[in-house]
């Protein structure tokens, strides 16, 4: 296990290193931020390993260990919002990197992956009243025109989801009507988009949502989540106060 988290930082200094390098070079300012800021992780994540075992994993030997050294983790293993008591209080945007803040200092630097996956928002919302009223803590700017809510972890992200697929003015939509709008086009395969979901339902694209069975609406919500995209990218977690 040490070999592997050694090589882990390793690779860590050295994808951090260049990416600050070029990014500096072509004036990409906050870019080159989040490169220092991966190298500084994987500086102290080897340092803290060839010090020693028991510096390094707190004097516990499970993988989730509090021992306080850097941890690369894919989306699988979901955030830290409910380890050691944690809370994570806001997030924001360096680069393409999403970095969330923890109420103990802890950040989580999410890069690489989906803008779905970094953003813990596995519908793609939009940044806004609606996402704030269920939990949002930030934004990540996709483009020029579109602002993701980020959420403290995934679930929180797939709740959002649910719950604005039975809202109005969603309610009052049909299927096909609702993915219109939630994918536009044509800059969205919106037919695409429209097939996929009353395929994975078994229903035509003229069904209302407000038909839809509570089991249905967690279908559709999965539905816009495989066809969004979530694939994972890597988690470096810089420890907060001890």
């Amino acid at each position: 296990m040490e070999t592997v988290t050694n090589v882990l930082a390793v690779a860590g200094l050295a994808s951090g290193g260049y990416g600050a390098v070029e990014a500096g070079r072509n004036g990409m300012y906050a870019s080159a931020a989040v490169g220092a800021l991966l190298l500084a992780a994987g500086a102290y994540a080897l340092r803290r390993q060839l010090q020693g075992g028991e510096e390094a994993s707190g004097g516990s030997s499970g993988e989730g260990s509090q021992g306080g050294g850097i941890q690369y983790a894919q989306a699988d293993t979901g955030t830290m919002s409910d380890a050691g008591g944690r809370a994570a209080v806001r997030a924001r945007q360096e680069g393409g990197a999403v970095v969330i803040e923890y109420d103990d200092g802890t950040l989580e630097v999410r890069s690489g992956g989906t803008v779905s996956w970094r953003t813990n928002n596995p519908g793609n919302l939009q940044a806004g009243p609606f996402a704030r009223g269920h939990g949002s803590i930030g934004e990540f700017a996709n483009d020029d025109r579109h602002r993701i809510a980020v959420f403290p972890n995934e679930a929180a992200g797939q709740a959002a989801l649910e719950a604005r697929l039975t809202t109005p003015p969603c309610t009052r939509y049909t299927l096909d009507l609702a993915i219109e709008n939630w994918a536009p086009p044509p800059h969205n395969p919106t037919d695409r988009y429209q097939a996929f979901v009353t395929r994975q339902l078994g229903v035509s694209g003229s069904t209302r949502l407000n038909s839809l069975t509570p089991s249905q609406i967690r279908t559709l919500a999965d539905a816009i989540r495989k066809f969004e995209g979530s694939r994972p990218g890597r988690v470096v977690v810089l420890p907060g106060r001890t």
